[in-house]
């Protein structure tokens, strides 16, 4: 806050009043200045009075570089006296245009009501009326970004941030007014009846406050970016304080509404119900039904609030460690037989009386999706243990090797015939560059790794944890990704390990870093049991190699082929190309299938 100039005591009466000026214009030109630069420039009117304020809830969260900031708003922000309710419910009525100028111009006065020694009851006030709108801006704007890819672009990167902390500040400016009502009042939590004026004055502004906060951990969960423990922390904090009020299931006054039931019970639940999901592995369709159902019977889950962070055993449904002070048990006993309802097929919703029966239709909600969701909301698994491992770096490449380049020479008396697999194969005759071709070269002692042919087109990162077949891997690249998505893999730090093959099953991304448009990724991998090799595969009515992975000791179905789901058939003839040897094959069914990907059986057939 440089340039305010400060009076002297030996000062003049006239130069008290100039230096008086001077400070009062100082202050309204960089409140302006703040207005202007839109929402990411402070985050509540103490930061205004201390800009070394630090704000840890957003700040360990998605703080971006300082290379990484949101486009300056470049329209003028008027917004009106903030303690003036008639003259906001007027301006509330004309704010509009784009979802982000709409947000920055709601966020603009709520900087401005921050800033304004305004009483708690009168910001209560001005705050309810004011929340319906920025609720309806902040839903339109994340609905404008469409559908996400991950990594995010810089710029969805750079609205996703501001969407964020403006949910944060209106998280924040709700939980102070809480607390300045029950530091006016003398009354705790504890103390509120519900249904009467004390309930409504004291414990609505932390409902709201629990709103955002759910609102927040749900956009990021949906979008995939990580949520730090501190942040699992403050909203458990809330739903103790809300819990304790005997107002946990009394329905909240107003609109929008986030859960079917609006209740602070509804609104604490829903969240945890998403972190059970796991909506980090969820494809988007899949993660729409889960929203769904969790927004509906959030409200009809039990907890219990344990302050050891202790995963305590719990015979009524599962418990969720908040961090390592807090853990969450659950009682999902009632939304188990809405599981099962949908599940059998009896879930019907009246619409209408046809004679003297009730015609009904069915709920929406996919049967698929909530059998899946039964053993992770109602079951008692425990979660996965993760391990420290000791792989370190790896090389990492996803999909399956692309088409090798063919030959221009004309096509031989072999290549025409059917039955081409069931010949002897002259190496080198039909393919160039495939990267088994590259390896053998035209003598096939020749020593190279194709393995490390292959990685080495691909990208690196660094296995940091395992459990069981699972691997957690941490990465900075922006080579676009999608679940289901091979993944080949091997130890840099130890070549002698087996080369890996499985599958994206989860993929989280947490800050900006080398560089604007890098953003540090955890990706969980299901890798397959048996180790992989890289082979070559010809059918019997093809000219050329081409490049796939073998699966060779699965204990269950044996050797298998992963290839291209386009091109290969059961109950084909191929030939299998390996660094010591071609074989003749007959291809099986199709055992497991992903996006650009299957996983098929063989049998050799002879020499």
């Amino acid at each position: 806050m440089g340039g305010i100039v400060a009076s002297s005591p030996a000062a003049t009466g006239r130069e008290k009043t100039v230096n008086k000026l001077a400070l009062r214009s100082t202050i309204c030109a960089q409140i302006d200045a703040i207005r202007r630069a839109g929402p990411q420039s402070v985050k509540s009117g103490a930061e205004l009075l201390n800009p070394t304020a630090h704000n840890s809830c957003m700040d360990l969260t998605l703080n971006p570089n300082p290379a990484v900031r949101a486009p300056e708003v470049l329209t003028p922000l008027r917004v009106p006296n903030p303690r003036d309710p008639e003259s906001l419910r007027r301006w509330l009525t004309t704010v509009g245009g784009a979802p982000a100028e709409a947000l920055a111009q709601l966020d603009a006065w709520l900087l401005a009501l921050r800033a304004s020694p305004v009483p708690a009851d009168l910001t209560l006030e001005l705050l309810e009326a004011w929340r319906p709108v920025h609720v309806a801006a902040a839903d339109t704007l994340a609905k404008s970004m469409g559908q996400l890819i991950f990594p995010m672009p810089l710029e969805t990167w750079r609205v996703m941030t501001r969407l964020l902390q403006s949910l944060e500040r209106a998280q924040a400016a709700f939980r102070d007014v809480y607390v300045q009502l029950t530091e006016v009042s003398g009354a705790a939590t504890h103390m509120v009846i519900p249904g009467t004026a004390h309930a409504l004055r004291s414990v609505t502004p932390l409902a709201r406050a629990m709103d955002y906060a759910a609102r927040s951990l749900r956009l990021r969960m949906t979008a995939r970016i990580h949520i730090p423990e501190d942040d699992w922390g403050k909203f458990a904090v809330m739903a103790q304080h809300l819990r304790i009020s005997s107002f946990l299931d009394t329905a909240l006054p107003g609109t929008p509404v986030l859960v079917k039931d609006n209740t602070a019970r509804g609104l604490f639940v829903y969240p945890l119900l998403l972190r059970l999901a796991d909506t980090y592995g969820l494809r988007s369709d899949r993660m729409i039904q889960v929203d769904r159902m969790a927004r509906r019977w959030a409200g009809k889950v039990g907890f219990r609030i344990d302050e050891d962070g202790r995963l305590h055993d719990n015979p009524h449904g599962p418990t969720v460690v908040i961090n390592d002070r807090v853990s969450v048990r659950l009682d999902t006993h009632r939304l188990e037989r809405r599981l099962r309802e949908v599940i059998e097929g009896q879930t019907p919703i009246a619409t209408g009386v046809v004679g003297s029966g009730v015609r009904t239709q069915r709920s929406g909600t996919d049967p698929v999706a909530a059998a899946e969701m039964m053993p992770l909301w109602c079951g008692r698994a425990l979660p996965k243990r993760w391990v420290p491992s000791d792989h370190g770096a790896v090389g990492m490449r996803f999909g399956l090797p692309p088409p090798a380049q063919t030959s221009a020479e004309p096509a031989t008396d072999i290549a025409l015939n059917p039955g081409a697999a069931s010949m002897a194969y002259v190496y080198g005759r039909f393919e160039h560059n495939t990267i088994m071709r590259m390896v053998l070269g035209n003598n096939s002692e020749a020593k190279v790794d194709p393995v490390a042919q292959y990685l080495d087109q691909g990208d690196g990162g660094t296995w940091v944890l395992s459990s069981g077949s699972d691997a957690w891997v941490e990465r900075f690249s922006a080579q676009s990704l999608g679940l289901g998505q091979i993944v080949a893999m091997r130890s840099i730090k130890r070549p002698d390990l087996p080369f890996r093959l499985g599958q994206l099953a989860a993929m989280e991304q947490i800050t900006p870093a080398h560089g604007e448009n890098l953003r540090k990724q955890t990706l969980r991998i299901k890798l397959w049991p048996s180790d992989a090799r890289l082979v070559g595969l010809r059918l019997a009515d093809e000219s050329f190699f081409t490049d796939c992975f073998e699966l060779q000791n699965d204990p269950v179905l044996g050797p298998t082929l992963i290839t291209a789901p386009a091109r290969v058939r059961s109950a084909s003839m191929a030939a299998l190309r390996l660094p010591e040897d071609d074989l003749r094959i007959e291809l099986g069914e199709v055992v497991e299938r992903g996006p650009g990907w299957q996983r098929m059986k063989y049998r050799m057939i002879g020499n």
